[in-house]
């Protein structure tokens, strides 16, 4: 799980029989461990605060699972979280120190304020400076809207509802604070991040423009004529960035006016975006190296080794066939037409007769039109299926198979089956009525065996490695850089190629690992402030970096 700001929580995951555990930060803590008289005994910022205060076997829970010391697991009882097994508890103070590392509430004193009453707080809060009670009752008052489900004593000033970040930029495209009492259910868990007491506090926190978000906020709120783009400030993180951005790849400004000799002129008003220097990145590849393809262009099956074996001997086989409806060119290879129920018709080829045992992403399209209980299509890999198709597709299209093929010696295979339909060459079905499309061939085209990509470094000249520019977003290009942090060039993309109020620029590049995995890494220099801008990196089309706020220089990940 995880905190405000992405900080990671961590909480005690264990074995019924409590003969092994571990600390989880996978975002399956229960519910429970946020009320707040259990949140500060089982949520923690770091593993080790969790494992020290939770095992017995501090240590093997921080290599990964930690084990019974004699006959003891847990340190702390599983439902309220206090100590019942530790050679040093006993003082409020190591407790109180324990709290100041969790994830919950974070000390007894706050846990304090929940409970007693308002006129205590207010009163209390009368006897501090002027500046301590604002601060005082902020912290308090944001935190008790976490509180209210569970307390009723909780700390109001006035109203139940705070200010929270919008990030709805089709609504508020500058960014918005709302009190509607409709903020997310993960906001309440971090008070202090994500729920203001005012709307200015709100949108300094949050947002670039500040007036604009507050115009957006309160009705008939003038904001002054917008000047240069500017951060923020932020007292508490503050950056080394000046106000006024001057960086090399700015996030805002103009495109270059160009002289008549096609030199861009620098504006006078600072450094824009790369007015075209460099190697604008492809669309589309170049023909990828593969291990085995085939695509029955040749009519027939002699490109490579295949053989068809039929059941029982004699009925009709696989073939090579043009077709108007083929996935990869003109031919495919087309299941035999069966009618005897029981019979089976099985193409297939053994890699190790092309010395192909390296492994690597196996592709092939089918064009299965079968349908249980009449008929069926099965991939296998050796002896082991892989993929049954029993249905034709609702569109009646193709269906684009990839299966990661390990090192070794591997047998492919396509077995057609004919079981026989119902009420014809079997007993009937009540109710079963064949899909009139099921009475077209199967089709199977478009073999593709990819290899490993292996240790892979993008080069610097130019030339990038299989790395590409969508079609469809702004442009990267491979830009001379002074600055690089390799080299002499860097990869690009520049907030003012986006033509439209939204859209991304994306480079791409497709690497096949096997099961293990590997390591990316690369350094990144990002002038983006969400939610205007944001540089993310996706693996699988899942997104796994996200960098929102202006980097220091270069960061390696």
């Amino acid at each position: 799980g995880t905190a405000g700001g992405g900080r990671p929580v961590y909480y005690p995951l264990y074995t019924d029989g409590r003969n092994a555990g571990r600390c989880a930060s996978d975002g399956n803590e229960p519910a429970s461990y946020y009320e707040r008289s259990r949140s500060p005994y089982f949520l923690f910022v770091t593993l080790g605060d969790c494992c020290d205060e939770w095992y017995a076997d501090s240590d093997g829970c921080r290599d990964g699972f930690a084990f019974p010391v004699d006959g003891v697991l847990l340190r702390r009882d599983p439902v309220t979280g206090h100590v019942i097994h530790r050679a040093d508890a006993g003082t409020a103070e190591e407790e109180e120190e324990m709290l100041a590392h969790s994830a919950g509430t974070g000390s007894f004193e706050r846990i304090d304020v929940w409970e007693a009453s308002e006129e205590d707080i207010l009163a209390k809060a009368r006897a501090e400076s002027s500046e301590a009670i604002h601060a005082k009752v902020k912290a308090d008052s944001s935190a008790s809207k976490f509180a209210q489900s569970s307390s009723g004593s909780a700390v109001v000033t006035g109203s139940n509802h705070y200010y929270y970040p919008s990030f709805d930029t089709s609504a508020y495209p500058s960014g918005a604070c709302l009190d509607d009492g409709n903020e997310p259910a993960d906001f309440a868990r971090d008070p202090r991040t994500y729920l203001f007491d005012s709307p200015r506090d709100c949108c300094a926190e949050w947002f670039v423009d500040v007036e604009s978000c507050m115009s957006a906020t309160i009705v008939g709120h003038s904001a002054p004529v917008p000047g240069p783009k500017a951060i923020p400030p932020d007292d508490d993180h503050p950056t080394p960035y000046p106000t006024t951005w001057t960086t090399p790849y700015p996030t805002y400004g103009d495109d270059p006016e160009v002289g008549d000799d096609g030199a861009a002129s620098p504006p006078a008003d600072g450094p824009v975006r790369n007015s075209g220097h460099g190697s604008v990145l492809p669309s589309s590849s170049p023909r990828p190296d593969l291990s085995f393809e085939e695509s029955f262009e040749t009519g027939d099956f002699a490109l490579h080794p295949w053989e068809v074996v039929t059941s029982p001997s004699g009925v009709d086989g696989w073939e090579a066939d043009m077709s108007a409806v083929a996935y990869d060119g003109s031919y495919a290879a087309r299941a035999g037409v069966l009618d005897v129920p029981g019979s089976a018709s099985t193409l297939g080829i053994d890699l190790r007769t092309r010395d192909v045992t390296g492994g690597g992403l196996l592709t092939f399209a089918v064009k299965a039109n079968v349908e249980m209980p009449v008929d069926r299509l099965t991939f296998r890999i050796g002896d082991y299926p892989i993929r049954t198709f029993d249905r034709v597709r609702p569109d009646g299209e193709w269906d684009e198979v990839s299966v990661l093929l390990l090192r070794g010696e591997h047998r492919l295979s396509w077995t057609y089956e004919y079981l026989g339909v119902p009420g014809l060459d079997v007993p009937s079905l009540p109710g079963y009525a064949m899909d009139g499309r099921r009475a077209e061939p199967t089709w199977l085209d478009g073999i593709k065996l990819a290899p490993f990509t292996g240790d892979v470094v993008l080069e610097d000249n130019g030339a990038p490695w299989g790395v590409l520019s969508s079609p469809t977003a702004a442009i990267w290009s491979l830009a001379p850089d002074p600055e690089a942090f390799s080299g002499s060039n860097s990869y690009a993309a520049y907030t003012s190629d986006v033509l439209a109020s939204t859209g991304s620029a994306d480079m791409a590049m497709t690497v096949i690992v096997g099961p293990d995995g590997g390591v990316l890494s690369y350094a990144s220099r990002a002038s983006v402030y969400a939610p205007h801008d944001v540089l993310e990196v996706s693996v699988n089309g899942v997104p796994t970096v996200a960098v929102t706020s202006p980097t220091d220089g270069w960061e390696t990940e």
